[in-house]
């Protein structure tokens, strides 16, 4: 099962190198239809509350899709569980 969902978003380039094309991810496209929708929430909240926690949710929910992007780049699966864990 595994194998074939790695078939269709991982690339062989030369020299053998392997690429994961986490835009093909699920889970990378549910993210960032999250992003949207919470950033058209925070369109509601009051003006004092724009520069404090609009800031902060906006940049913990943009973390979601980079942290999801960023796990074919680390090196061992130990660094992959950290980026993955809650």
């Amino acid at each position: 099962m595994i194998r074939k969902i790695l078939k269709n978003i991982v690339v062989t380039l030369p020299y053998g190198v392997q690429l994961l094309l986490f835009e093909k991810l699920a889970v990378w496209q549910e993210s960032r239809t999250l992003v949207k929708e919470i950033y058209i929430l925070l369109r509601n909240f009051p003006a004092e509350e724009k520069f404090a926690l609009c800031d902060q949710i906006r940049r913990a929910v943009v973390s979601i899709p980079s942290n999801i992007a960023e796990v074919p780049i680390r090196r061992n699966s130990l660094q992959k569980n950290d980026a993955l864990s809650p």
